[in-house]
């Protein structure tokens, strides 16, 4: 599975041949920054432009099988990275060290 902008989420079987993931719930315009595999499902962070406040806000995307993402969680900053550790926390860290423990 990799992630990227404009909403694009793509996954592959094999590595060579590459299909774009129905995305619900999430602007076209988020830019996704980065994924990660749980042990339980994926999980990808980005940002999505709002008209309605002039700024970003983060979002956090979720499939369990890689397949039909959907928001998980939407914060009032953008979030650039994920951290998941043995106590089974994932944690969204954005730019300006505001990080979400989702």
């Amino acid at each position: 599975v990799a992630v990227g902008a404009n909403g694009t989420i793509l996954r592959s079987v094999d590595g060579a041949t590459w299909t774009k993931q129905p995305l619900s719930g999430v602007a076209a315009n988020t830019n996704f920054q980065d994924i990660i595999w749980t042990g339980d499902a994926f999980y990808a962070v980005g940002a999505s432009y709002d008209m309605t406040i002039g700024g970003w806000n983060g979002v956090i995307c979720k499939s369990e099988t890689g397949q039909n993402w959907t928001l998980d969680y939407q914060v009032p900053s953008e979030q650039t990275a994920l951290a998941y550790n043995k106590n089974s926390e994932l944690m969204g860290i954005s730019y300006d060290a505001n990080s979400t423990l989702v």
